[in-house]
């Protein structure tokens, strides 16, 4: 803790590696947890939102300890620090700065500059080795270890970090695009579960849907009474007479809807429920996208507002 936010000194190599080894791997196992449990629909907005968090917590917690390592990683190579500025430059600037963080310590001629340098080098290295010392131990009974027991160590801890990322990114992977699917073909999901707990009623989209669909059956059949009382009242009175909705609607004679998927629902502070949709019909004529806007009134679902979706 004490170098928590060093940037004097420098870091050797392998102490550099094996901190951001720990650091990926923990991070990983968490991304790896998280993205198993968002394959279940009832627990996938809260995975994204927990992932969201950990993200901000890491990037404020480890970003100033990650920056320091790293110029002390370049004075330790005996490079300048402001090379990071590098990263900036897409792919090929950070690969560059990777290729510098690889390079092997040049201590001399570091140290010439500052003798404080090498000390604080190899308080570093001491500080990232202490997992390799047993407390409380005595020497007789310390065995020796061999020499090729940390280089297993840190290419199996590599092997399982890589595991648990992949893991992680395949689970959110498949869970986001499970959830899309169902989300656009409006079936049940993720999110249709949050739209059902904000309405309070599982059948609630679907019903709304029911009525949109059996307006333009109505209007197709020219059915306008059947399609009239499908509006809901602030609609009936923007066009002011049934008469001259009839004439509004003629034009719509004909359209098939083509996608129709939810865009939103809440409930407004006087407790009414309202759902919004969007819908493209498959002819081209002007409007194809229309926003759809729906209200439960009178214990049924009608229709306040279907808006051109430029003008919405």
């Amino acid at each position: 803790m004490d170098r928590y936010c060093e940037f004097s000194g420098t870091i050797s190599r392998s102490a550099f590696w094996k901190f951001m080894l720990v650091e990926h791997l923990l991070l990983g196992f968490i991304i790896a947890v998280l993205g198993l449990l968002s394959e279940n629909s009832a627990l996938y907005v809260y995975m994204v939102a927990i992932v969201f968090a950990v993200w901000v917590v890491a990037f404020m917690t480890l970003t100033l300890p990650n920056l320091g390592a790293m110029v002390c990683r370049l004075r330790d190579t005996n490079t300048s620090e402001w090379l990071l500025l590098l990263v900036f430059i897409p792919y090929i600037g950070i690969l560059i700065v990777i290729v510098l963080l690889l390079r092997d310590s040049k201590l001399s001629s570091v140290a010439s500059e500052s003798p404080n340098l090498l000390e604080s080098n190899l308080e570093m290295d001491q500080f990232s080795n202490t997992y390799e010392s047993v407390l409380n131990v005595d020497a007789e009974e310390v065995q020796e270890v061999p020499k090729s027991y940390g280089k297993q160590s840190v290419i199996l801890a590599t092997m399982i970090t890589i595991l648990f990322w992949s893991i992680g990114l395949y689970s959110f992977h498949s869970a986001t695009h499970k959830e899309i699917k169902a989300y656009l073909r409006m079936e049940p999901g993720a999110f249709m579960t949050l739209a059902a707990k904000t309405l309070d009623s599982d059948t609630a989209v679907s019903s709304a849907k029911q009525v949109m669909t059996e307006y333009y059956t109505n209007l197709n059949k020219e059915q306008y009474q059947a399609a009239y009382r499908l509006l809901a009242h602030r609609e009936r009175e923007r066009y002011g007479t049934y008469d001259q909705w009839v004439k509004s609607v003629k034009a719509n004679h004909g359209r098939e809807i083509s996608i129709f998927f939810l865009d939103g629902v809440y409930v407004d502070d006087d407790d009414i429920k309202h759902i919004d949709f969007d819908m493209t019909f498959k002819e081209k004529d002007y409007p194809n996208n229309v926003a759809v806007h729906m209200i439960y009134e009178y214990e049924t679902w009608r229709i306040e507002s279907i808006t051109p979706y430029e003008r919405r």
